[in-house]
């Protein structure tokens, strides 16, 4: 998943939050587009310019079928990321890329062929747009996409893949094949969701170039856009995780049946500033947390929590003076913060890993 600071210019894509996803080297969600060749410079060809470089080509969003910015100030940040056997978390924040301006390369490059494609790129009413991302090992991504605007806006929720996705619209599920493996995608972004998809490019090539698939998942317009993608990643005849739709005060989420029959649940927080509370399935006792992102699991109960001010498990209460990623399992406490911080009545901690045993 790539979310950087140096904008969309030179090589680089209008792309933020973007992702790719292979198994086995097998490509599944890509990148999509070519470079073409017939013209003087490949670079910035008509197809290169007007397709590979933008939004529409890329596993992104788009608003009021609106791309981000080819600019240095379309600009992304990682906010968060954390990485454990347990799990692991990422955290991107693309919302600079939506709502800056064009920069004097898209003006000089697109005019000359597809002038109307400059107004379908840049200066989105976008207030915030962030990617969260969270690997349960072995297999499953789950993604969640947080867009607020000042005013009501569609969203396309987009995927690439070298072949034909294969759509049950009323489940909200797609999967893209290569090989012997798959890319199975739960969509949980409300009833009204339209998907479609082509292997069309807008900016045609000759015959001789291979067809890619584009999938559209239509949103209508609203100020506030959850989108949760619950992705597993398949061998041969592997099941995918089962996933709905769940919500809480100042959360969404999605309960999960994992392959093996455990169930999980994770939590986000909406516009990651706030707090998501979840509360543990199948867990007798509970397990509770206050933080960005939370998972928790019944079977061999465990727990992770990124960002987290407060963690209960079963009845145990752990209140954090600043925000810290939180894995629980077997009853023990792994605590990971870069600055020091201080745990309510067990005194002041390191920056680093720390590890609290069963009591």
């Amino acid at each position: 998943l790539k979310s950087n600071p140096y904008g969309a210019v030179s090589h680089a894509h209008s792309d933020q939050g973007n992702f790719y996803l292979a198994v086995d080297g097998h490509p599944l969600l890509i990148p999509s587009g070519h470079y073409q060749e017939g013209h003087e410079a490949l670079y910035a060809s008509p197809h290169h310019a007007g397709w590979t470089w933008q939004s529409w080509a890329h596993n992104v969003p788009l608003v009021d079928g609106k791309g981000q910015a080819r600019s240095e100030d379309a600009a992304g940040q990682i906010e968060h990321f954390f990485s454990s056997a347990l799990a692991s978390y990422v955290r991107a924040d693309a919302t600079r890329s939506y709502t800056a301006e064009n920069g004097a390369e898209a003006k000089r490059v697109l005019p000359g062929f597809a002038p109307e494609l400059l107004k379908r790129t840049g200066s989105a009413p976008v207030t915030s747009y962030r990617r969260s991302v969270l690997f349960l090992r072995p297999n499953l991504f789950v993604m969640y996409d947080d867009m607020q605007a000042d005013r009501a806006v569609t969203m396309n929720w987009l995927l690439h893949s070298w072949n034909r996705f294969a759509i049950d619209e009323p489940s909200g599920t797609v999967t893209a094949a290569e090989g012997a493996v798959k890319a199975h995608v739960r969509i949980l972004a409300g009833a009204s969701t339209r998907i479609a998809q082509s292997n069309e490019f807008l900016i045609p090539l000759p015959e001789k170039y291979r067809k890619q698939w584009h999938l559209t998942a239509s949103l209508p317009a609203s100020r506030h856009h959850n989108v949760i993608g619950v992705i597993s990643a398949l061998r041969g005849d592997e099941a995918p995780a089962g996933a709905t739709a769940v919500s809480g005060a100042g959360w969404h989420g999605a309960s999960i049946r994992l392959a093996g029959g455990a169930a999980a649940m994770a939590a986000f927080a909406i516009n990651a500033g706030g707090q998501a509370r979840a509360v543990a399935i199948d867990t007798p006792e509970g397990q509770a947390t206050a933080a960005a992102v939370a998972c928790v699991s019944g079977q061999a109960p465990w727990l992770y929590a990124a960002d987290a001010t407060r963690v209960e498990v079963q009845s145990k209460i752990l209140r954090f003076s600043r925000p810290v990623d939180v894995t629980v399992a077997g009853g023990a406490a792994t605590i990971a913060s870069d600055t020091p911080f201080r745990i309510e009545g067990r005194g002041e901690f390191a920056a680093g890993v720390t590890n609290i045993g069963r009591d």
